[in-house]
């Protein structure tokens, strides 16, 4: 089935359905999984907070505007005002908004042609943009996956 309206449309289609599957486990999730310690891994908060920072680089990215260096130098930890759930929803589905709105009305060729990068590597913007939609999608099994292991088995995203 051929995709119908354009690519950008299509593109902002797929961020605001993983942002909003997201959303809905992480509303889902107890709180205090959500800011508790994983042995052997990332707090659901860290890695949530890293999904915020990254669509809000690619948002950047898309607009045309070089949103500075990476702001970790090792595994992104949420700053105490996005350690809490409302504060991550927040913070999700505004840097989701502001990737859509900078796919929003972009041409197919703006879209597949080069972003310039400061290591001067190219990446396009379709691949920015699903890079958005599959960044979220990833954590958003890890969030799963901590929920089964809390005993719910809900799947919260389907509701």
């Amino acid at each position: 089935m051929p995709i119908m309206g354009s690519l950008s449309e299509f593109l902002a289609s797929q961020v605001e359905a993983n942002a909003a599957r997201y959303a809905d486990d992480l509303e889902a999730m107890d709180e205090s999984i959500l800011l508790g310690s994983v042995p052997h891994g990332r707090a659901p908060v860290d890695f949530t907070h890293e999904v915020a920072v990254v669509n809000r680089r690619v948002a950047s990215r898309l607009a045309g505007v070089d949103p500075g260096p990476w702001p970790f130098e090792s595994w992104c930890v949420a700053p105490d005002e996005s350690r809490s759930k409302s504060a991550l929803l927040a913070e999700l589905r505004e840097s989701a908004a502001s990737v859509c709105d900078a796919l929003r009305g972009k041409s197919d060729e703006m879209l597949w042609g080069g972003i310039e990068l400061p290591n001067g590597d190219t990446v396009n913007g379709v691949t920015a943009a699903t890079l958005c939609a599959n960044h979220m999608a990833y954590h958003d099994g890890q969030l799963n996956l901590l929920q089964a292991q809390a005993d719910d088995m809900e799947m919260h995203w389907q509701q």
